[in-house]
């Protein structure tokens, strides 16, 4: 086949993980081009290599490195980049045609729309890899930044919902990031996914060889922490947890790694005795899975992605309220953590391994 994947802005790696790794081990058996309209000119290199050997092609470099809400909601609204990006995947098509356009990111849905207008009988198939619901912007107004400014746009609510439901029918096949997402469409759209595309780089994400005889400690990611979030970790560290946090934000008084390459972040989850995400809001659940794949069991809450993606886990631990969360995290800090737990910690999520989800998904495209 012949695919070409929409990730229309690209100004970091983080979050766009899962659709470059699903890119990457399709491009194995299939022909396979990543189409951005802007990308963060200092990325470009490290997205290739990370890509490769899918190839990489963008409209245009950016220097810009501030991204606001609101100019991600105009992005995800506007119709020029999607015309811009469907001009290139018509100019794809005459001189090679493509077998799938799929659009896999939080914009680029009006994509389905322009390529529905060609020439029927020889367009390409298009799906759309649902991420975040526009909804959410409004549904989740009481945990997010803003409150009261969503609140005054709420009024807008119903003529988006409408807007994005319009798109999504567009599209000849409808997947999602997590099982939590699919739900979600079928809430808010009547439409079921037909399939969840949760998955993990498992040649990036592995054990190292031997055990770490270091002092325990607890990997502690910091880029779903929301404003109910630091006063628990806070609590949890002043009762004796030995917490490190790592990612965009620092919490104060909790020593703290910042941001780390792959090869850090591999090696720091490795060494940790379990890895502790607490999120306001996360919608896939991709930082249980990269601490999972390298042998580090979980304690999470129980909500959105990683309840959906992994409640049948045996090595994920839920809890919200301060007393079970201390309790989890004190028993898998006295439990060693040794060469056998890892293989079967690791073992427990081959299904969510990229190499397997791309099989999936690519048997799924050919039928």
């Amino acid at each position: 086949m012949r695919i070409a994947i929409v990730v229309p802005y690209v100004w970091q790696v983080r979050g766009n993980r899962l659709a470059f790794s699903l890119a990457k081990e399709l491009a194995a058996h299939h022909d396979v081009v990543v189409l951005v309209e802007a990308i963060q000119d200092r990325i470009i290199d490290d997205v290739r290599r990370q890509l490769s050997p899918a190839a990489l092609w963008f409209l245009r470099r950016t220097r810009s490195t501030s991204v606001s809400n609101r100019k991600l909601l105009a992005r995800q609204l506007s119709r020029g980049g999607d015309r811009r990006i469907s001009q290139s995947l018509r100019e794809f098509h005459v001189g090679s045609p493509l077998d799938w356009v799929v659009s896999f990111a939080n914009e680029g849905h009006w994509v389905g729309d322009y390529v529905s207008r060609w020439q029927a009988s020889n367009r390409p198939r298009t799906a759309l890899v649902m991420m975040d619901p526009i909804d959410q912007i409004f549904l989740l107004a009481r945990d997010r930044p803003n409150p009261r400014v969503r609140e005054l746009l709420l009024p807008l609510y119903p003529i988006l919902h409408q807007i994005e439901a319009g798109r999504i029918r567009r599209f000849d096949r409808l997947f999602s990031i997590s099982r939590w997402i699919s739900e979600l469409c079928v809430s808010l759209y009547g439409r079921r996914p037909m399939a969840s595309l949760a998955a993990v780089d498992a040649e990036v994400f592995r054990p190292l060889p031997g055990i770490d005889g270091s002092p325990p400690y607890i990997a502690v990611p910091t880029v779903s922490i929301g404003p109910g979030e630091e006063p628990l970790l806070r609590s949890l560290f002043e009762n004796g947890l030995p917490l490190v946090t790592y990612g965009p934000r620092a919490i104060q008084g909790i020593p703290h790694r910042g941001y780390l390459p792959d090869p850090e972040l591999v090696s720091f989850l490795n060494g940790a005795r379990l890895t502790l995400f607490l999120f306001d809001y996360e919608g896939l659940g991709l930082v249980p899975l990269e601490s999972l794949a390298v042998g580090t069991p979980v304690v999470t809450q129980p909500k959105g992605g990683p309840l959906a993606e992994l409640s049948e886990n045996r090595f994920v631990r839920f809890a919200d309220d301060p007393a079970t969360l201390l309790s989890h995290c004190r028993h898998l800090l006295d439990e060693p953590k040794t060469s056998g737990l890892v293989n079967e910690v690791r073992s427990g999520i081959g299904d969510h391994f990229v190499s397997e989800v791309a099989l999936r998904w690519a048997r799924n495209l050919e039928s």
